[in-house]
């Protein structure tokens, strides 16, 4: 990859934050990070443009532009294929049936292929062995605790 630098996404459940990230060094760019609040009880198009525009305030910031996104997300979720499968749960029922990442690859001008979505307590993990407390550690157990 010619360009190392990726936008990391945490959507919450009231939230959304974001920040380039340099995956050689790892790190958070200075300047880049943004969290703005989220009602999840918005219609569709108003939760993804609140979505957008605090993505595309990260990858916009300074010299840290970045068009691949990974985007840690609740579910249930069809995280592969980008569909939107929460229901029930008091939170983003609007998008139910939805292919997010579909949808935000049009809103950004972006290829539906530069976004990566997973679990966001997976990545959780994933993020804590890569940069965070246990780099560098063989064994270990995350436990995450939220409103999901």
């Amino acid at each position: 990859m010619t360009n190392s630098r990726v936008v990391g996404i945490d959507i919450g459940g009231s939230h959304i934050t974001a920040a380039v990230v340099d995956l050689q060094q790892r790190l958070i760019i200075p300047g880049t990070l943004t969290r703005n609040r989220v009602n999840s009880h918005a219609s569709a198009g108003n939760i993804l443009d609140e979505w957008s525009e605090t993505i595309r305030q990260a990858f916009t910031s300074g010299d840290s532009i970045s068009n691949k996104l990974g985007v840690a997300m609740p579910g249930p979720f069809d995280y592969e294929n980008g569909t939107c499968l929460i229901k029930g749960l008091d939170k983003y029922e609007s998008l139910y049936g939805l292919n997010i990442k579909q949808l935000l690859s049009e809103k950004l001008g972006i290829k539906k292929t530069d976004i990566l979505m997973m679990n966001d307590a997976s990545c959780f993990l994933q993020g804590e062995l890569y940069a965070g407390a246990v780099s560098g550690c063989n064994h270990v157990i995350g436990v995450t605790l939220g409103t999901g």
